[in-house]
């Protein structure tokens, strides 16, 4: 078994907003990979980001942070694209 974590890791999406990594883990079994954390998606300008979007002004709520947690089976994904050939 294989483990890496990409705690720390950010990103910056338009100016915008910084999208974080945190609580993240990557392990690698014989029966497949899984990749879990938790992401943080920070904003900086609500304004903009509804405008990148094109909502509607009806629809927009105060929005400073959006967060996530996940687990991605790579090895099912992988297995899925074959199949799709």
């Amino acid at each position: 078994q294989k483990n890496f974590n990409f705690n720390g890791t950010e990103l910056k999406f338009d100016n915008n907003v910084n999208i974080k990594i945190v609580e993240s883990i990557y392990k690698s079994y014989d029966e497949g990979n899984v990749f879990s954390g938790k992401i943080i998606f920070l904003i900086e300008d609500e304004k903009k980001l509804y405008k990148f979007f094109q909502t509607r002004k009806i629809n927009r709520k105060p929005l400073n942070k959006i967060s996530f947690v996940f687990d991605y089976n790579l090895l099912w994904i992988l297995s899925t694209k074959s199949a799709c050939k």
